[in-house]
């Protein structure tokens, strides 16, 4: 939080509200009965979900109690990754 608040000069308190209520949304959406929610939480970074009932998942294997097994992932695009990379090779 540090490093945010040296680039935009808000408030720490601000910036871990803000920060805090990102994750809280995204629980929120990702608890929901939805099957796929998708969400971008900044150019470059989409974070899925998706419930698929158990007996279509491998939990089913595992006996897994529940109806419904959730899978989450996050994604970095490839325009991201080389923005990334073009900076670490002008530090060397």
């Amino acid at each position: 939080m540090k490093e945010i608040h040296f680039k935009t000069g808000c408030p720490l308190t601000d910036i871990s509200k803000t920060i805090n209520a990102l994750g809280e949304v995204v629980k929120d959406k990702f608890s929901n009965k939805d099957n796929y929610v998708e969400l971008r939480l900044f150019p470059g970074l989409k974070v899925t979900s998706k419930c698929v009932p158990t007996e279509q998942s491998v939990s089913k294997r595992i006996n897994a109690s529940s109806d419904y097994s959730i899978f989450m992932s996050a994604i970095f695009t490839d325009d991201f990754r080389k923005k990334v990379r073009a900076m670490y090779e002008h530090r060397e």
